[in-house]
């Protein structure tokens, strides 16, 4: 089976789902025609209900540039890391939502294709907060999320564009996440998914240009 038509089956064979029961939406593909136009990349949106017409990711020169209505996550099954490596990516806010919205990286990824999918994600607000979110299934309602200000996280500059760098360093008894080269939060590695893809998450309404996406293993890094 080609990969187009693999696509394709999958976003038409998985069941309609009412509103009595939230499932996210199938994951879609470049050549399924939903504007992801990065070879090997999927998305998946939070709300199968959503307009998806919005939804971009696109390569802009050596980097990427994702545009979301609804909010999503983006990967490319090829790019998995385990055991300790150290994942970096600089986004930059080209668009400021009316709204807060978070973004950044996950790391350990699995089944993003099922409803028992699992990450773990590090995002930040443009206030200046961040927050440590793990899926696992069901989303946690937004609501449901802590956020904490730091003063390591940029904020919007006057030209109501922000930047910041984000790394997650998976050792081999700890995780580390780092905001422009400060360290804001650790976790035990047993307590947090690792192992698995590494890919974006970027919510509602949100305009990214995200550059040096790079998964660093031994010493090695490989870009997107």
């Amino acid at each position: 089976m080609s990969k187009w038509l693999a696509a394709v089956t999958l976003v038409l064979l998985l069941p309609v789902v009412g509103s009595a029961q939230f499932r996210q939406a199938p994951p879609v593909q470049r050549s399924a025609g939903f504007g992801i136009d990065l070879p090997g990349w999927w998305a998946r949106i939070d709300d199968p209900r959503a307009n998806r017409a919005a939804l971009k990711l696109a390569p802009e020169g050596s980097a990427i540039h994702a545009t979301t209505g609804p909010a999503a996550i983006f990967w490319d099954p090829q790019q998995t890391a385990s055991g300790e490596y150290t994942v970096t990516a600089k986004f930059t806010i080209d668009r400021m939502p009316k709204f807060e919205e978070g973004y950044g990286l996950f790391i350990g990824g699995k089944n993003l294709d099922k409803d028992d999918e699992r990450f773990t994600a590090l995002l930040i607000h443009e206030d200046g907060s961040y927050a440590i979110r793990q899926r696992r299934g069901q989303p946690v309602p937004d609501n449901q999320i802590v956020w904490s200000l730091d003063p390591a996280l940029s904020r919007p500059d006057k030209s109501d564009h922000e930047t910041n760098e984000l790394q997650i360093r998976v050792s081999k008894d700890e995780v580390s996440f780092v905001v422009n080269g400060r360290e804001i939060a650790r976790r035990p590695a047993a307590s947090v998914d690792t192992d698995g893809i590494v890919g974006l998450r970027i919510a509602n309404n949100l305009d990214v240009h995200v550059d040096g996406f790079t998964i660093e293993k031994g010493g090695q890094a490989t870009r997107r």
